[in-house]
């Protein structure tokens, strides 16, 4: 009578754990399931996308394989260099060192600048300034480059780097660069063969 207790109890465990074993996708069922305007960019050039894959994997993963986490990290990392990016013309212009840009400094640092990065300064420090008071203040410049990263974050390779884990062939949670392979071979066999 235990043995069948344990035998049910066991069978009762592995229906609700589910099987052990990740579900595998053919390459077109995951491209199916992307969005259809990334889809169609990677099936346009595989090649492209392969060593975007690969330079993710390599770049930002661990023994040969990519997880949500490694692409988490990569957006950061993206989102705080675009913030940068957008902050250090306006840290240039901080002649005080107070942490806040008014229009009198932006003039004063666009002064040695040619004219083109002189309007350019001008129109950001104004961007830069929410209240509109002539003061960029700490607080709206970390706005204004919080914004500026999460645009540079929305485009087309943004969109692709996201798509990676769509391409997770067997489900296991990771990109390996054996799915990398599958993917890009597939897709350039289809490509080929319609062209």
């Amino acid at each position: 009578m235990k043995g069948v207790a344990l035998v049910g109890l066991w069978l009762v465990a592995w229906v609700l754990a589910g099987p052990a074993t990740a579900q595998t996708r053919s390459v077109t069922e995951a491209m199916a399931a992307l969005p259809p305007d990334v889809a169609e960019r990677i099936a346009a050039r595989p090649d492209r996308w392969r060593d975007m894959a690969l330079g993710m994997v390599h770049g930002h993963g661990r023994d040969g394989a990519l997880v949500q986490a490694d692409l988490d990290r990569a957006a950061a990392l993206d989102r705080a260099y675009f913030r940068a990016r957008a902050l250090q013309p306006l840290i240039e212009a901080d002649l005080d060192n107070d942490g806040a840009v008014t229009q009198a400094e932006a003039a004063a640092r666009g002064g040695v600048l040619g004219l083109t990065a002189r309007a350019r300064l001008m129109l950001t420090q104004a961007a830069a300034d929410g209240d509109a008071d002539g003061t960029a203040t700490a607080a709206e410049l970390r706005a204004h480059a919080e914004a500026a990263a999460l645009q540079a974050g929305q485009g087309a390779e943004a969109a692709l780097a996201a798509a990676l884990m769509g391409l997770d062939l067997d489900g296991d949670g990771r990109l390996t660069l054996a799915e990398v392979g599958q993917v890009a071979d597939s897709l350039a066999t289809a490509t080929a063969q319609a062209g």
